[in-house]
């Protein structure tokens, strides 16, 4: 589906057209045939390029083709708890800015909002990446927070937490991996090879974009390292509990099963020493507390009970 918006410094909000105009806004949601053909017949796209955004696994890269800029990004996307990223292309064009991929929640409010000018296609650009990257920076500032605080308190952690604790780390090396690494590439070649026109307001802008990804993926990494330090300290945890139990039960088992040789021994329809002695059953009863007892006391020093 295509949406046509238009703005210029001389109107008062963002207005839908239902034709192409040149300054205009092209946004492209679940791309279909009719799209592809309007895209590369009317705005002279490269339909193989175009197609590449369906591709889920694509990654941010920059492309020139014909005079025609684009920029692939991933954009992150939360849909019932969980976070994933979907490619998103962004086209730049001397006569259109165009937006093509999935339908996206953060894109979708910032063009419902309109609090921007499509003739001003840079600042839209990067009007664009701060959207992205602030809810980047709100989803791994959140893991940090929970991985910290899951281990500041190591007896509370539990199959459970270790779980989510995988969920975390697969979502921070796909955002390090696949999104922010390969985006910092981008803005870096932006800069250097002057592929679109940054006023030096727009260039300080797009530096601290730069700083930003480079402050998410130190705290990324942080996350990473501190999930490892606490699942190693959780098998540590676990090894030790598992340890006790068994030193427990092997304490248990040598209590017990040496009152009940005896008793035993004394069932056996044999000659025994006291079999006519009248308080025989007293004293075997009394014999078997006292080892109990005893052994109750060695396995409590050596801190096995």
């Amino acid at each position: 589906m295509i949406k046509f918006y238009f703005r210029s410094l001389k109107d008062n909000k963002l207005i839908e057209f239902k034709e192409f105009r040149i300054g205009s806004l092209v946004y492209v949601t679940n791309l279909n045939e009719n799209d592809i053909i309007f895209l590369e017949e009317k705005l002279l796209l490269d339909k193989k390029t175009i197609l590449d955004v369906l591709d889920t696994n694509e990654i941010p890269r920059l492309e020139i083709k014909n005079n025609i800029n684009y920029i692939f990004l991933r954009a992150p996307v939360i849909e019932n708890k969980s976070i994933q990223t979907t490619p998103i292309l962004i086209v730049i064009s001397s006569e259109f800015f165009a937006i093509i991929g999935q339908e996206i929640k953060i894109i979708d409010n910032l063009i419902r909002r309109g609090r921007f000018f499509t003739t001003q296609k840079t600042k839209l650009f990067l009007k664009i990446l701060f959207t992205i990257f602030n809810l980047y920076e709100k989803i791994i500032i959140q893991i940090n927070k929970k991985i910290r605080s899951s281990g500041l308190d190591l007896s509370n952690v539990n199959e459970k937490t270790v779980s989510s604790f995988v969920e975390f780390e697969i979502i921070l090396q796909d955002l390090l991996t696949i999104s922010l690494i390969p985006t910092k590439h981008i803005f870096s070649n932006i800069l250097k090879k002057g592929v679109l026109t940054l006023f030096e307001k727009d260039k300080e802008l797009l530096e601290d974009l730069i700083l930003k990804i480079d402050q998410l993926e130190e705290i990324s990494k942080a996350s990473l390292k501190n999930i490892t330090h606490i699942r190693e300290a959780y098998e540590v945890i676990l090894t030790n509990s598992v340890n006790k139990a068994i030193k427990f039960l092997t304490s248990l088992t040598v209590i017990i099963g040496l009152p009940t040789l005896i008793a035993s021994l004394y069932g056996m329809n044999l000659k025994l020493p006291m079999e006519n002695y009248p308080y025989a059953f007293f004293v075997i009863l009394f014999l078997n507390i006292f080892l109990m007892i005893i052994l109750l006391i060695y396995f409590n020093r050596k801190k096995w009970v």
